[in-house]
């Protein structure tokens, strides 16, 4: 059974009003985002993966994300399945978002794709990156409608890990089935 969608998109709105020390006022805002919508009203993607609130620890040695079966994580519905207990097999990422969510301001989070050697899914950012995220940042992409590509065994594992101190973090990704 597929998932049916009435609304995805991804969305990103940055703002900023400053007024300097001379008085002079700047005001500037970005808005950009994809609908995943075709033209005759059908949505692209197949699959969302939602994690809120999810608890890392320094001593889990992290969480590796299969992105193209999810699979030994089980989010409620068993393992391979998505949020809505969708089967999740997927070829394509249209959008992703890592959150360090933690509170406290020890706990880092680090993408840490070259820990999954040579499983890692290059896509996002890169095979052998590391990228530390403090408490409260956040990294996001979107791949538009087209997506890219996520491959079983060789390029295929985001890998996220707690540093320092425990995190808390919140992950969004939209997929598509061939």
């Amino acid at each position: 059974m597929a998932n049916t969608f009435s609304n995805s998109k991804f969305r990103l709105d940055v703002s900023t009003d400053v007024t300097g020390d001379s008085g002079a006022k700047l005001s500037s805002r970005l808005v950009t985002a994809v609908d995943y919508k075709n033209s005759v009203g059908a949505y692209y993607v197949t699959n969302v993966l939602t994690l809120i609130d999810y608890s890392l620890t320094v001593a889990s040695g992290g969480l590796a994300l299969d992105l193209f079966d999810l699979g030994t994580l089980d989010l409620g519905a068993g393992a391979g399945r998505d949020n809505l207990g969708g089967t999740w097999a997927t070829t394509k990422v249209h959008s992703v978002m890592v959150k360090n969510s933690t509170a406290s301001d020890t706990g880092i989070l680090n993408i840490d794709q070259a820990a999954a050697t040579t499983t890692a899914w290059s896509k996002f950012v890169g095979a052998d990156a590391v990228i530390s995220l403090e408490a409260g940042s956040f990294i996001s992409a979107s791949f538009g409608v087209n997506g890219v590509s996520v491959t079983d065994v060789t390029d295929h594992i985001l890998q996220l890990a707690a540093t320092v101190a425990d995190c808390v973090i919140d992950v969004h990704v939209t997929v598509s089935q061939p």
